[in-house]
């Protein structure tokens, strides 16, 4: 069973620059074809999703979403608890994880968090146990370049028929997660008062 997406984020490694001449903040009169922009920071939203599986229910809790700069270490998106039942995240339906602004750079990992699962079998609730969810975390590789002025939407598909497997000491899982989709939109800048000239 595939999952489909968790921010905010994402396969492509680079993003356009807006050359939308429709776009243009030139100010007439001025001798000057732009007006310097003042840079908006760029914002990662992080997103999940499912297929369907054989199991009745799959919850985990997601503690945290942290993403790896290559300039500062890892930054928290979210601390913000999330349980989820990943049988629910089904037909693109997505759950949002959460997102924060960033500094432009580049960024390698995404690192998730799982302090606790269970698996609903006939009925019958069983504990998960989980390979490095709650020490050093479940990694997903990134590997994009993050840029002023753009949104990014990062969606993670956490295949739960993959990643659960029944064992003689009972059922455990292995989380099997990847970037399902990597969005990225750019959003409008505001002009530079400081830059303004007064039109003669």
């Amino acid at each position: 069973m595939k999952t489909s997406a968790l921010f905010l984020f994402l396969l492509a490694t680079g993003c356009a620059v807006n050359d939308d001449p429709s776009t243009d903040t030139g100010t007439a009169g001025t001798g000057t074809d732009d007006t310097v922009g003042t840079p908006t920071a760029p914002r990662i939203e992080v997103l999940l999703t499912d297929a369907p599986g054989d199991f009745e229910a799959v919850w985990v809790n997601i503690a945290s979403v942290a993403i790896e700069s290559a300039d500062a270490g890892w930054v928290t998106l979210t601390d913000t608890p999330h349980k989820l039942d990943l049988l629910t995240l089904q037909n693109d339906v997505t759950a949002a994880l959460g997102g924060a602004e960033l500094a432009p750079g580049m960024y390698g990992q995404l690192r998730l968090i799982v302090d606790s699962s269970s698996v609903v079998v006939d009925g019958l609730e069983s504990p998960l146990k989980i390979a490095s969810g709650m020490e050093t975390g479940i990694k997903i590789n990134l590997d994009a370049a993050i840029e002023d002025n753009m949104r990014y939407s990062l969606t993670l598909d956490y295949d739960a028929h993959k990643s659960v497997k029944a064992t003689p000491q009972g059922y455990l899982m292995t989380p099997v997660i990847s970037v399902k989709e990597f969005v990225a939109t750019p959003v409008e800048t505001e002009p530079d008062p400081q830059s303004e000239e007064p039109i003669l």
